[in-house]
């Protein structure tokens, strides 16, 4: 009897820890691959008075182009996460409060099993040919 027990605790221990292992590998995967053009449908030109174009993000493109990637491809893993973005200024790193931001960061954040928490952030940034942040 104590070897079917055992048995039976060690099937459930494989079973979960395949569980765990199939849906973060799933998600990290998913999230990672946020491709370049999906990121690229989002940046847009602003005219400046030199004659020069500035790219920046239109926020809410962006956001729905990654909110839908996500949503198809996440439904395998998991049913609840948050995603978060943030804007900011490359050139010095400060929240972007205008709304043409050549800086995001998006943050994906859901809980495998009842245990882990997964947590990682992407960051994205827009720069002219030639330019260079220190």
């Amino acid at each position: 009897m104590v070897n079917y027990f055992t048995s039976f605790l060690v099937l459930l221990f494989v079973l979960e820890t395949f569980n765990l292992t199939y849906s973060f590998g799933g998600i990290n995967r998913t999230f990672l691959a946020i491709t370049r053009g999906l990121i690229e449908i989002s940046v847009y030109y602003l005219a400046m008075p030199q004659g020069n174009y500035q790219p920046y993000f239109e926020q809410s493109v962006l956001e729905n182009a990654v909110c839908e990637y996500l949503c198809e491809n996440l439904s395998n893993y998991t049913d609840k996460y948050e995603i978060s973005f943030y804007y900011y200024d490359v050139i010095d790193q400060s929240m972007c409060m205008n709304g043409h931001c050549d800086g995001v960061q998006i943050h994906l954040k859901t809980d495998i099993g009842s245990l882990l928490e997964y947590s990682k952030t992407l960051r994205f940034e827009l720069h002219m040919k030639g330019e260079t942040h220190g």
